[in-house]
């Protein structure tokens, strides 16, 4: 049988040579950008009063980006203490709710708005502290002299204190309370049931035979153990658990859903009827917004400790920080999903000074 060759179809599938490919004669456009050289020179060639408008444009847009860049960061906050400045609410748990006012340092800012030499002051502050110890350290070298001038390096320091500027803060206070868990009401109750139980009876016949030596009389004895119970049950003289269990009242009746319904905006009612509520029995306890006033109130006390240098090594009570600090996440993610659009998460924020940095993200301590 012949054998079978293949044949071309059509002439013009036969390339006997390669075409040459045709010469550039358009200019060549260069598609990548200009090297750091070439933006120099071309920057050399321009003309300044433009090149000068541009570097202008240049630094404002970059003082812009930091500016914008800063209140993102003030309003991103903090995840354990929150917003950079505490709450009037916060500051009250110091004192448990028996300090009416503050006397705290005035900001940078409204210092140089009043325009009183307050960033001078503390620019004298500063080279006062930094003389003072520099004079310390050499007077172990030297003669009394350098004594004496540590000593007025000192009281220049202590008058650069007292001049710097302060402002007096408002705060909140729970005169009403006392220690272990009594009220001022209950106390006064229970000191008039004790002086008409203690008041001793009277006697028909007197000890003619027997006298006693005389006596503090009934109402001087009431007056002493008023005064002594007083003292006992006062929130000053108290502990720091005492003290704890004081702002933990004060926050049942802050954030406790038996107060805020009263006055604040529920949350949007849906398509569906709610189920009819089971009226509340006593005080709200362990409503989200209570869980999370408690735990910031142990968060910032933890925080204040762990900051001292005594306690820089203290990992132990840093985990149980941490494990505060997302269980306090948790439970606003949570209030989140539940209360959003109601006045109770508003008004807890405000109070708390909480912060997206507290419940958004991953937090890393």
């Amino acid at each position: 049988m012949p054998p079978r060759l293949g044949a071309l179809q059509r002439l013009a599938t036969l390339k006997l040579f390669t075409p040459r490919p045709a010469a550039r004669l358009l200019p060549m456009v260069q598609a990548a950008s200009l090297s750091r050289k070439e933006k120099v020179r071309k920057l050399r060639r321009m003309d300044p009063y433009r090149r000068e408008q541009m570097e202008q444009r240049k630094a404002a847009h970059l003082k812009r980006r930091e500016e914008i860049d800063e209140q993102r960061a003030i309003e991103w906050g903090d995840p354990i203490w929150g917003s950079a400045t505490p709450t009037p609410f916060l500051e009250s748990f110091a004192s448990a709710g028996q300090q009416a006012q503050i006397v705290v340092p005035k900001k940078e800012e409204d210092a140089e708005s009043d325009g009183d030499g307050a960033a001078p002051a503390t620019g004298a502050r500063k080279e006062a502290i930094v003389r003072a110890i520099g004079d310390k350290d050499s007077s172990s070298s030297k003669s009394s002299n350098g004594t004496d001038k540590a000593i007025s390096e000192s009281n220049s320091e202590s008058e650069a204190e007292d001049s710097a500027p302060t402002e007096v803060r408002d705060l909140p206070t729970s005169f009403h309370l006392r220690n272990y868990l009594v009220t001022g009401e209950e106390l006064d109750k229970a000191l008039q049931h004790a002086y008409v139980i203690t008041k001793p009876k009277e006697r028909a016949i007197g000890d003619v035979l027997d006298p006693l030596p005389p006596q503090r009389s009934h109402e001087e004895n009431h007056e002493r153990a008023k005064i002594a119970m007083q003292r006992i049950m006062a929130v000053d003289n108290g502990s720091a658990k005492n003290k704890f269990h004081v702002n933990v009242q004060r926050i049942l009746e802050e954030f406790g859903r038996h107060e805020t319904d009263k006055f604040l905006t529920q949350k949007p009612v849906g398509v569906t009827k709610p189920p009819e509520k089971v009226p509340r029995a006593g005080p709200d306890t362990g409503s989200s917004e209570v869980q999370i006033a408690i735990l910031t109130l142990k968060i910032r006390k933890l925080a204040t400790e762990l900051k001292s240098e005594a306690n820089r090594k203290d990992i132990h009570n840093k985990a149980n920080l941490r494990k505060l600090v997302h269980q306090r996440q948790k439970m606003l993610q949570y209030m989140l999903r539940k209360e959003r659009g109601s006045g109770r998460w508003t008004h807890m924020i405000e109070k708390l000074g909480l912060t997206p940095a507290t419940w958004e993200g991953q937090i890393t301590i």
